[in-house]
């Protein structure tokens, strides 16, 4: 390969997914996720927050590291499970909501606003 086509490889390389499946609780199941909108669908407070699980999960494949970490979504959690039971592929996406909010927590990100933080 020549060595534009490694420097674009290496552009594009996504180190932030590699991040979260390896410190993030259950964080390796990001990449299962095939966008089928049920998680948004079923979420208890409908559309009052920032970036659905989808989003969230679409911005960690992306490299959004920053937008994911500053995003009030994770905390915005209630644990209903709906989304997983609904799922078709029974992913654990409380569980990465919650460990998202963990991970931020311990990098000194969360927000003081944050109740639960």
């Amino acid at each position: 390969m020549s060595d534009m086509n490694n420097a674009m490889i290496d552009k594009y390389r996504n180190s932030f997914l590699s991040e979260v499946e390896q410190n993030v609780e259950e964080g390796e199941w990001v990449k299962m996720c095939m966008q089928c909108g049920v998680c948004a669908g079923s979420w208890p407070l409908g559309d009052s927050w920032d970036h659905t699980p989808l989003m969230i999960f679409m911005m960690i494949r992306a490299g959004k590291r920053v937008e994911v970490q500053t995003s009030d979504s994770m905390w915005s959690c209630t644990s209903s499970y709906i989304c997983i039971v609904r799922g078709p592929r029974e992913l654990p996406i409380t569980d990465i909501m919650h460990g998202l909010a963990h991970y931020a927590k311990g990098l000194g990100i969360a927000s003081k606003e944050q109740p639960t933080a």
